[in-house]
């Protein structure tokens, strides 16, 4: 499903498809993007795995900001990650997840090879912001401009997602790809919500996205063990028509109903916005359990530990 189909079909079911538009296409790709983000809630159908490498003790270790949950768990429905000694590819360590609260509690703070457990929570660092100057102009192509910036270093801290402005023109967007160290494909809005494109000259100020922190407990003692975290993952904005979700298009109308609820609720319509809501939560419902079938094996029950093997643990 791409954004034209879904912002189409959107105001196909707003009735708003005059040439005087009422809602925006920035306000219907963020409310599209908003119903993407909550049906992979639901459904967990949007998953990716992260390797930290892990450094001598050192406790913290920043988290994708796509991550939104984790997704493996045992059969006693514990979480855990897979913890790797250098070089090796197989048998893992295995080490569970536990309450944060708890790791304070304990206060371990003897370091370890093997740490026993680790723990999710927010970081509260804030990465600085990154701004700079347009050295080139980049094209208004199918709703989306290049942002050139020949002395940027784009890879090493711009995320997909992250917000971004041009402080020349007063416009705001998103960064839709990381194209290269000096690049990024963006989508970026006038004050009408049309698209608009990046000038020579044009000063950006970039504004990246929190994240997660994984801390183990105890902190490794030794550096380059691989941890391992599979998680579920926010989608990537679509404010292009060309870009898409990668969620099948049988379940459209979960995002649609669900961007068309918030569309009437910010226009203060409850009643309309209610059954559009109770709509969306009826195919996300379906949804969700289909997936389940899908994805999941009920049941299945899994020995880590590998027979005849010390190399593996399961704690």
């Amino acid at each position: 499903m791409d954004g034209y189909s879904l912002k189409r079909d959107l105001r196909t079911l707003l009735l708003d498809e005059s040439a005087n538009k009422f809602y925006s296409d920035r306000v219907m790709y963020y409310a599209l993007h908003l119903a993407a983000i909550k049906f992979v809630q639901r459904t967990e159908c949007l998953k990716t795995a992260q390797t930290i490498t892990t450094a001598a003790s050192t406790s913290d270790y920043d988290l994708n900001p796509d991550f939104m949950g984790l997704h493996l768990k045992d059969s006693q429905g514990n979480w855990y990650a897979r913890y790797y000694a250098p070089g090796t590819t197989s048998n893992p360590y295995i080490i569970f997840h536990r309450d944060y609260e708890r790791i304070v509690y304990a206060d371990n703070s003897t370091a370890s090879a093997i740490p026993s457990s680790f723990s999710i929570k927010n970081n509260p660092t804030q990465d600085t912001n990154i701004s700079g100057t347009a050295t080139s102009a980049g094209t208004l192509n199918n709703g989306e401009s290049a942002l050139n910036d020949t002395g940027a270093s784009f890879e090493s801290y711009i995320n997909v997602g992250d917000e971004l402005h041009n402080t020349t023109d007063d416009t705001h967007g998103y960064v839709l790809e990381v194209t290269s160290d000096i690049q990024l494909q963006t989508a970026i809005f006038d004050s009408t919500g049309t698209a608009a494109a990046w000038g020579s000259g044009d000063a950006y100020l970039i504004k990246p996205q929190p994240k997660n922190l994984l801390v183990l407990d105890p902190a490794s003692s030794t550096a380059s063990y691989s941890l391992i975290v599979d998680y579920v993952q926010r989608p990537a904005p679509v404010y292009s028509s060309y870009r898409g979700y990668n969620i099948s298009n049988e379940y459209s109308d979960a995002l649609v109903f669900y961007a068309a609820w918030y569309c009437k609720y910010i226009d203060r319509e409850p009643n309309f916005s209610d059954r559009l809501y109770t709509e969306s939560e009826k195919v996300m419902r379906m949804a969700s359990m289909r997936l389940n079938r899908t994805f999941r094996r009920e049941g299945f029950k899994v020995n880590f530990m590998k027979a005849g093997s010390s190399s593996g643990s399961y704690r």
